[in-house]
């Protein structure tokens, strides 16, 4: 094992010392803490807004979805796939996406939320400049007009949630590790 000093710090990356490996450690870690934090929190909006407004899905489009679901497992895995056991594991993620996707874009047109094309252009120039060197790679990626429909779906869900947290009455509650660690416990 190398010894943990300065001259390991500037072999594992770009820091001038061990002490600047140290914080970027951290602040990495608190990055992906806070990122972890949001995506919960979105989930728990999307959670309660789903709760909120009860809607009944007629069984056609709930198997349509997990049809279109089944088939892209297959065209990605050329193993044999057992289609019950898929559509028995993923029909509850099914309903909750589809009842989400139906709120979302009647919340999207009473609200009147679009996305440009310019937000769009946005968003894949700071995944490019994030990616570095393969920056031309994700560009060309994102010239495809189902990835783009794909990114336009992200940004208007985002912009919807973003309203949603806007108008939540939320309480925050300081956690332990010791708290999320119990409540891993109640969930496995």
């Amino acid at each position: 094992m190398p010894e943990l000093d300065d001259e390991f710090a500037t072999d594992v990356g770009n820091f001038k010392d061990l002490d600047d490996l140290t914080k970027g450690i951290r602040l990495a870690l608190e990055s992906q803490a806070e990122e972890d934090t949001r995506q919960k929190l979105d989930n728990r909006v999307v959670d309660e807004v789903i709760k909120s407004n009860p809607i009944e899905l007629p069984d056609f489009m709930i198997e349509n979805f997990l049809n279109a679901f089944v088939d892209n497992i297959k065209k990605e895995n050329p193993k044999e796939v057992d289609e019950k056991e898929v559509r028995d594991r993923y029909r509850a993620d099914a309903i909750w996406g589809l009842k989400w996707r139906m709120i979302k874009d009647k919340i999207s047109e009473l609200e009147k939320i679009e996305v440009a094309e310019t937000e769009i252009n946005d968003y894949i120039e700071t995944l490019a400049k994030r990616s570095g060197k393969n920056a031309p790679v994700v560009r060309s990626n994102y010239r495809n007009a189902k990835k783009r429909d794909q990114l336009r779906y992200q940004i208007q869900e985002k912009k919807v949630i973003d309203l949603l947290l806007q108008n939540a009455q939320i309480s925050e509650k300081t956690s332990t590790f010791q708290d999320r660690k119990k409540a891993q416990e109640l969930v496995v």
